[in-house]
């Protein structure tokens, strides 16, 4: 969590989502909630919907966490070899 504080910032999480996938959700911060937190409305929304949010979250955690193990000094082989296909290294499909 240290190098997650260190190198962003919560609002990076909401910011990536929108400007990747389209995906407009807001910081928990902004309702009293955890800095690291989310928030999604469960209004107007399909129940589809909730699946294709958590796999945008998902791609978002997982290219910060390649991103980190780069900065770790993993090389980039190490990390293809490790990609689990949820778009470490390129936004996946909408």
């Amino acid at each position: 969590m240290r190098y997650v504080e260190a190198h962003r910032q919560p609002i990076d999480v909401v910011v990536n989502l929108a400007r990747e996938f389209g995906t407009v959700l807001l910081n928990g911060s902004g309702f009293q909630g955890p800095a690291w937190s989310v928030r999604v409305s469960l209004a107007n929304l399909d129940t589809d919907d909730y699946a294709t949010i958590g796999r945008h979250l998902a791609a978002i955690v997982r290219r910060a966490i390649a991103l980190w193990r780069v900065d770790e000094g993993a090389s980039e082989g190490d990390m293809r070899a490790q990609d689990t296909g949820l778009g470490a290294y390129s936004a996946p499909p909408r």
